[in-house]
């Protein structure tokens, strides 16, 4: 059996951060998920705004780097009507499955973008440092 390569990392933080927030938001994210973030290749500031709406829908755009939306699942996104969830949350979080509408990363560092819309491959919740 081959060994996987460790993940690589890109953190976005919001570019009206100054540089001391900039760096608690990065230890944050590393004390959250340190086996994740044990590879950062970037750190990248960009314009982010997350909108969060009553229907349980949320959206969080950074830029021209990255975008993402969700929202909760519905009656008609069972598929085979044996959904069950195979990895947690990356973090410990009070956290829900969410069925992902956009997912789109267009940085650089990671040697490569990718877009995955329209599955059931989130979670939206709140957590408490």
């Amino acid at each position: 059996a081959g060994e996987t390569e460790p993940a690589r990392s890109v953190i976005l933080v919001d570019e009206s951060a100054s540089k001391p927030q900039k760096e608690a938001l990065v230890n944050l994210a590393r004390s959250m998920a340190p086996a994740l973030l044990d590879r950062i290749v970037r750190i990248e500031s960009a314009p982010i705004e997350l909108t969060l709406e009553e229907d349980q829908r949320a959206s969080l755009e950074a830029g021209d780097l990255a975008n993402f939306s969700i929202r909760g699942f519905n009656k008609g996104d069972h598929f085979c009507g044996n959904e069950t969830i195979l990895y947690p949350p990356l973090i410990q979080a009070d956290a829900q499955p969410a069925f992902t509408l956009e997912h789109e990363f267009r940085g650089e560092g990671l040697g490569v973008r990718w877009s995955s819309p329209h599955r059931p491959s989130a979670f939206v919740g709140e957590f408490v440092r």
